[in-house]
């Protein structure tokens, strides 16, 4: 499940110039994982994406 929010001025900060750019695109807004822990790693996301910025990989161990 993903939520749209406005980035904060920190979060903003750390990104790359690049990105920083296509978030100024899409009004300063991202989509973030609300609840990683209900992913059925199905991929529908992915496929969904129109920047193709998400992928599927291995949580890490804690």
């Amino acid at each position: 499940m993903f939520e749209i929010r406005s980035l904060t001025p920190a979060e903003r900060g750390a990104l790359p110039l690049l990105t920083r750019l296509k978030v100024w695109a899409h009004g300063g807004k991202q989509a973030f994982v609300v609840r990683p822990d209900e992913c059925h790693a199905c991929g529908l996301c992915v496929t969904a994406c129109p920047e193709k910025a998400i992928t599927l990989g291995k949580a890490p161990v804690a």
